[in-house]
């Protein structure tokens, strides 16, 4: 609830700087007479451009991640962000107002006029806004709930800098280490409150918001287990790095001078977001409705050629783990996993039929998930989705398998470009690493060459057979 205030007051400061803003442009045009005004505009004739205008803003700021709650970025990140946003903005304006009758300024005077007072403004706005959360988080109002893994000496490091700087709205609630003799010494007031594998149960029931892994970031498998561990729970990670994470190039956060890496930062901000999905909707109703007849035609052969509905359809787990049936084009026999039970396809698989070694090797078998797509079951990029049964035993096997849950599955990934069909763990183990990969690195550019890498499959037939 504090995150959703935030944002509706950070919304709030940015409309009125923008308005402000606004009318210094029109004083600088049509009242300071440094700049040459053929027609006199009065103030009430702004009113409905203006709201227009702010509307056009607030989008710009929402597409460039200029509403995020992330209470640690840097005022100088957010600056130029808005340095960004506002120059890429304002061009436009002046592009698409270059006739005089509009009422807003389009001369060089006054369009720089208008960009240095959103840009002073907005700062000036801004920087109130997060002196203000600062001042009350401070005196407790919208702290955040954290738990240090690590009871050693780098965790009382530090929980001493974060009780140093109460601004920065952490309510530490302890510790979990996994050396007994930490478990009855307390640490600056904070107790030990369990193991490393009570982390699902503290996260629960101390509703914990961020996990900070204070052990050293080489032990990789710690690491990993403690992850493994909180799948699912929708908590933030943060490591205090070592001298060589700093100086080797991993991005760290600056938490007043305190250095910490954001493990699996969430690469896309809302803007990305909302255009992916409308990539999506578009490219999979184009797909689904311009190439009928060929959808028709596919269909006809799969009931010409073997027994079986034309459709094949399967409970899959997407994400969050939400169960959701998945459609394809049937390219095995009738009920092929009756006699095996659930098995991962394999090559040269038997259980094929002609039509859908063809659909297969094209990958027209996966076309009818664009339904998934348009449906937002699925994207047309990311992970691919996995059957509840795989998804239970591969959790158990794999170190963070289950982070792929954390997005949306999708049509084709960067794991479908660059590996086959799972024939074994080994081939999972492998398309796992590049399934973080893409989580890690989402982007729309990728999504492109991971959409043109799998047309290229289609269109050469060189996919899995």
């Amino acid at each position: 609830m504090h995150k959703f205030r935030e944002r509706i007051i950070l919304l709030l400061a940015d409309v009125v700087a923008l308005n402000l803003a606004l009318f210094m442009a029109y004083w600088l045009r049509f009242r300071s007479h440094l700049a040459p005004a053929e027609i006199d505009l009065s103030p009430t004739s702004y009113l409905v451009p203006a709201l227009w205008i702010t509307l056009y803003w607030l989008v710009i700021f929402g597409f460039s991640g200029l509403y995020k709650t992330s209470w640690d970025i840097s005022r100088i990140d957010e600056s130029i962000a808005l340095f960004k946003a506002i120059t890429f903005g304002v061009l436009v304006l002046a592009v698409v107002t270059l006739d005089i009758s509009q009422p807003f300024p389009h001369s060089r005077l006054v369009v720089f006029g208008y960009w240095l007072a959103l840009m002073v403004l907005l700062n000036v706005f801004r920087l109130s806004v997060r002196g203000m959360e600062r001042h009350f988080r401070a005196r407790g109002y919208g702290r955040r709930r954290a738990i240090i893994v690590g009871a050693a000496e780098r965790g009382e490091l530090l929980l001493r800098e974060l009780m140093e700087y109460p601004a920065l709205g952490y309510d530490i609630v302890g510790f979990v280490d996994d050396d007994p003799e930490k478990a009855d010494r307390p640490i600056l007031g904070k107790m030990v409150l369990g193991l490393s594998a009570d982390l699902p149960r503290l996260i629960r029931d101390q509703s914990i918001e961020e996990v900070l892994i204070a052990i050293s970031s080489t032990s990789h498998q710690a690491i990993l287990r403690i992850m493994s561990l909180c799948v699912g729970t929708r908590v933030a990670f943060k490591i205090v790095p070592d001298l060589y994470d700093i100086v080797s190039g991993h991005k760290t956060g600056q938490v007043y001078g305190f250095p910490l890496i954001k493990l699996f930062p969430e690469p896309m901000d809302a803007g990305q977001r909302f255009l992916k999905r409308l990539f999506d909707m578009v490219i999979s109703f184009v797909i689904l409705v311009g190439f009928l007849p060929l959808w028709i035609l596919v269909a006809v052969s799969i009931k010409l050629t073997s027994r079986g509905p034309v459709l094949f359809r399967q409970r899959r787990i997407g994400r969050g783990g939400k169960r959701f049936v998945l459609y394809k084009f049937r390219s095995m026999i009738e009920d092929a996993e009756k006699d095996t039970g659930p098995v991962w396809a394999q090559k040269n698989d038997r259980r094929v039929t002609k039509v859908g070694r063809v659909l297969r090797r094209m990958r027209l078998d996966e076309i009818p998930q664009l339904i998934n797509v348009l449906k937002g079951e699925m994207s047309l990029v990311g992970p691919r989705p996995e059957r509840p049964y795989f998804v239970e035993k591969l959790a158990q096997e794999i170190p963070l398998y289950s982070r792929r849950l954390n997005v949306k599955p999708g049509l084709t990934g960067w794991a479908q470009i660059k590996h086959n069909y799972d024939a074994s763990l080994d081939d999972v183990r492998e398309k796992v690493r590049y399934d973080l990969y893409y989580i890690e690195n989402m982007s729309l550019s990728l999504d492109l060459k991971i959409l043109t890498r799998t047309i290229l499959v289609t269109l050469t037939g060189s996919g899995a057979r």
